[in-house]
């Protein structure tokens, strides 16, 4: 019997309600392995219950840091050959005890805590009782014991101080591989370096997190005592360490030959990653195996090291510096750069620059042989004082002959787009551009205007499009532009553009003949995704031939996806969601011809609900939406006391009648006087009821009408 990693177990056999005592006889077991349990009480709990188990020969229970006892009734008999129980799975023949019987040995591991010794994985804040051994009062044997096996170590909202990791505790964690340190408020330093402890002791961390550590100052305590044998970090992160003040100590930086990743974010008073030590002269820092270097948020990083010093990173792949405003990157008068030599920037893959980054690149480009040739995604940044103009940086995109992802980012001026370029044309320049994204654009009113020559040259070549928090953009293309086809277009994603009343005209989509996808969001203006222009015929067709997925949600004032009366083709299409589109109450005001593979519409923002499809009509399905969201509209209004269905008169008089209505975004009960006729389900008066108080704001839309028959 094998049970391993089952979270929320807490017995193996259970008890049974109004059950006589019983002898229960395992005759074939030979072998139980409980292992990681940590809910686990007992193999079992009732005391009704007596267990023999003669051919028992291995016992192993591990890692479960609740069992205080085999069983709750008498001690359980065994085999005679089994004297001994092991507490850490796969070393069967190492961690061994036994006090007589299972009973008597699980009670003892319980009370002396050697459930510890098999553990690969330890949290803080499920074991109260390590607090013990934080403060020293435990036996240096026993802390051994129980961390020779630890590989992971979570340290979370704990009240330790002023040492995440301890100087009697560190020297015993050489096996461990991760550590996570977080919320932890009081934490001042993270290792307690005492050379006299451990010493020499090599550690096989791998993975460093530290987050929310609010009077965090030092990572490690002293300055390159010891430190050097953490040689084997290969990801480091840190972030909202508000007081750090660097995080590596030189000694220790010039040894991390295995450091693939390193991340830190939001140190508001980190001015240096790498401490100054006593030396002088030129300090060389080798990072082989660095991949990825992301900078973000420091606002008083000054010097990756405050002296002279040279970087090698020759593996750099992904470099992300944002909110360094002190940082200097480049070429720099005064201050050493992060890169003095390009010749490791050249390998980059991804990169993330403000504008005053980029523009240094840009200038230290210039006369530069080298090219970008595997930068494939760039994300530029434009947030400027109100005095600068920036400009796209021709001189990187140059050197990126296969840049296929592009994002243009916090950009409140049209300079980045009004210039005209013709190096984007003559020289192909963004010819393997494949995805553009646009993120917080303002001023920009459609593609293909005269505010966007250049947009309209790549346009063609795209296969994704994405326009995230641009309140002033209109259209997506103007009506006006015959050179902006989106010939190549397959996904649209359209997000939190305020001001958008319109993606495209009846003329505009049917270009984009290979679009697969829409997915529209959060735009409080837009009206309708395809709008009909007035000069067009009145018959015709919009044919999206691989249209297969069309998404609407949080679109308050959209009526419909198209409002002509154009015939809409869509064979490929499968899925539609629309999920808070109020007045979206059809699809197109034309005819609509979809494929059997057309599934039906989700209605809500849950992909696990069941689809809506009424009449097998795209309409009439729009329409069952609709009455859906209007019930639940209905439904949630009654429970925050805004619909008063109970509002009607306690003593009706006979022939009034009342209505529930849509009053601004609130529902009321109405009555509006007497009745003439039956009014029956299904069926209208058969003479008009004069509305009787009618709401100051005038009843938008019926919901339900109740008679006083007289």
């Amino acid at each position: 019997m094998k049970v391993i990693q089952c979270e929320s177990m807490e017995t193996i056999v259970s008890e049974q309600e109004n059950k006589k005592s019983e002898k229960i006889i395992f005759r074939e077991l030979r072998e139980i392995e409980l292992v990681a349990l940590h809910k686990l009480e007992s193999f079992c709990s009732s005391n009704s219950c007596d267990f023999e188990f003669p051919s028992l020969e291995k016992v192993v229970a591990s890692a479960c840091g609740k069992m205080e006892m085999f069983t709750s009734s008498k001690k359980p008999e065994v085999n005679e050959t089994l004297k001994q129980i092991c507490v850490s799975h796969g070393e069967e023949k190492k961690r061994l005890y036994w006090e007589g019987d299972l009973n008597a040995t699980i009670s003892h591991v319980f009370k002396f805590r050697k459930y510890f010794e098999g553990m690969g994985e330890m949290s803080f804040s499920n074991h109260p009782e390590l607090w013990q051994a934080w403060q020293g009062v435990v036996d240096p044997q026993s802390i051994h014991n129980w961390f020779h096996s630890l590989k992971i170590l979570k340290l979370e909202k704990c009240d330790i101080q002023p040492y995440a990791i301890p100087s009697n505790i560190l020297p015993y964690l050489t096996s461990l591989r991760e550590l996570e340190v977080r919320n932890c408020k009081y934490v001042k330093v993270i290792f307690e370096m005492n050379v006299r402890e451990g010493a020499g002791a090599v550690f096989q961390l791998q993975k460093l997190t530290l987050q929310g550590l609010k009077m965090l100052m030092h990572v490690w305590k002293r300055n390159g005592e010891g430190t050097h044998n953490f040689e084997n970090l290969q990801l480091v992160f840190v972030s909202g360490c508000v007081k750090l003040l660097n995080v590596f100590p030189a000694a220790l930086a010039k040894n991390l030959k295995k450091l693939e990743k390193l991340e830190i974010e939001k140190c508001d008073e980190l001015q240096e990653i790498v401490e100054k030590e006593e030396k002088t002269g030129i300090q060389n820092f080798e990072f082989p195996c660095l991949t990825t270097l992301q900078l973000q948020c420091l606002p008083r990083l000054i010097y990756f090291y405050p002296a002279p010093f040279i970087l090698q990173s020759p593996e750099l792949s992904n470099l992300f510096v944002f909110g360094c405003p002190e940082l200097e990157l480049f070429k720099s008068a005064n201050r050493n750069p992060l890169f003095s030599d390009l010749k490791d920037f050249f390998n980059l893959e991804e990169l993330t620059l403000k504008w005053a980054h980029s523009s240094g690149l840009k200038s230290a480009l210039e006369g530069h042989t080298g090219n970008l040739d595997y930068l494939n995604n760039i994300r530029l940044f434009f947030d400027v004082g109100v005095n600068e103009r920036p400009v796209l940086p021709i001189e990187i995109l140059l050197k990126a002959p296969n840049l296929k992802e592009m994002s243009i980012e916090s950009c409140h001026c049209l300079d980045v787009f009004a210039a005209q370029i013709p190096e984007i044309e003559e020289k192909r320049m963004l010819k393997s551009l494949k995805t553009l994204t646009l993120n917080g654009v303002w001023k920009l009113g459609s593609i293909g205007s005269e505010d966007s020559p250049w947009l309209s040259v790549i346009g063609d070549t795209l296969h994704k499009f994405q326009v995230i928090d641009c309140p002033d953009l209109k259209t997506l293309v103007h009506s006006t532009s015959a050179a902006v086809s989106f010939f190549c277009l397959k996904e649209l994603f359209i997000s939190d553009c305020g001001g958008l009343v319109c993606l495209f005209t009846s003329s505009t989509v049917n270009k984009l003949t290979h679009l697969e996808r829409i997915d529209v969001s959060n735009c409080e203006s837009l009206q309708e995704i395809v709008a009909q222009e007035e000069d067009n015929p009145t018959w015709g067709q919009i044919k999206l031939e691989r249209l297969y997925c069309i998404v609407l949600k949080r679109l308050p004032k959209l009526e419909c996806f198209y409002a002509g009366n154009y015939t809409l083709q869509l064979p490929s299409l499968k899925q539609v969601d629309i999920w808070k589109c109020r007045k979206m109450e059809i699809f197109s005001q034309g005819r609509i011809n979809v494929e059997s593979s057309f599934k039906g519409l989700q209605a809500s923002n849950d992909s696990n609900d069941e689809l809506v499809l009424y009449d097998d009509d795209v309409n009439s399905s729009v329409k069952k939406v609709f009455l859906l969201q209007v019930e639940e509209d209905l439904g949630l209004m009654r429970g925050r006391g805004k619909a008063r269905p109970d509002a009607r008169p306690k003593r009706p008089r006979k022939g009034s009648a009342w209505c529930e209505a849509e009053e601004g975004l609130g529902f009321v009960a109405v009555d509006i006087g007497s009745a003439q006729g039956e009014a029956e389900y299904g069926s209208a008066c058969r003479e008009p009821c004069p509305v009787y108080k009618p709401p100051k704001r005038g009843i938008r839309r019926m919901l339900s009408i109740y008679v006083v028959e007289g």
